[in-house]
């Protein structure tokens, strides 16, 4: 009869190399809202899938004679397990992280017909989240005011879905047919991103934005 050791130890062996490959995959983005129960399947999922792909080794590992010749033996079984359950999981993870990345594996599905939902849930995670270089932003408010700035290294975009709120850097005094200065002093803006209606960016170059009428 199994004991609650047996029981916890193999609910731990067949989840966390699948937490480990979801931790890794949604590393640096927002992890989608899922229930607990949701959760479990997919944990139990993707550890079967590093299972099955490593189902020779792991054979080879359960043979008590397997490197019994080999200095340090103990060891080696140890680092290969953990290689199986925690190294595997995160290289298969990051790895699937950035086909997704890069479109590839929408791509594929599409190929074989099919019509995946997009990783990233909303265009303001979409711009904002791979923002990497330095724009010019030109932000209008829901009460017809604009605010004019440079968004870099120091601003930020909330990747929260229940308060997208909005930090620009360096703010910009932005008057028709003239180009953008400083406001003097500023030290940013925040902006929630419940005022805001719509926002407009362009490359950043060496002459400042001009704005017409």
């Amino acid at each position: 009869m199994p004991t609650t050791f047996d029981a916890v130890f193999y609910a731990l062996a067949f989840i966390v190399p699948g937490f480990v490959f979801d931790a890794a995959r949604h590393m640096g983005a927002r992890t989608p809202d899922r229930n607990a129960q949701r959760s479990v399947v997919q944990f139990l999922t993707a550890s079967v899938v590093n299972y099955a792909l490593w189902s020779w080794l792991v054979f080879l590992l359960i043979q008590p004679d397997f490197l019994r010749d080999v200095p340090h033996r103990s060891g080696s079984i140890a680092a290969l397990w953990g290689w199986v359950i925690l190294a595997s999981p995160a290289l298969l993870g990051t790895i699937a992280a950035r086909l997704s990345r890069v479109g590839t594996t929408r791509r594929f599905l599409r190929w074989l017909g099919l019509k995946p939902l997009h990783n990233i849930p909303a265009a303001w995670d979409y711009v904002f989240h791979d923002l990497r270089r330095v724009v010019w932003v030109y932000v209008t408010l829901k009460d017809g005011s604009v605010v004019a700035g440079l968004f870099g290294g120091k601003s930020f975009a909330s990747s929260d879905p229940r308060e997208r709120d909005l930090y620009i850097e360096q703010v910009y005094e932005a008057a028709p047919n003239q180009l953008w200065t400083p406001v003097p002093g500023g030290a940013g803006l925040l902006i929630s991103g419940s005022e805001v209606r719509h926002i407009e960016m362009w490359e950043n170059t060496d002459e400042r934005r001009e704005v017409h009428d």
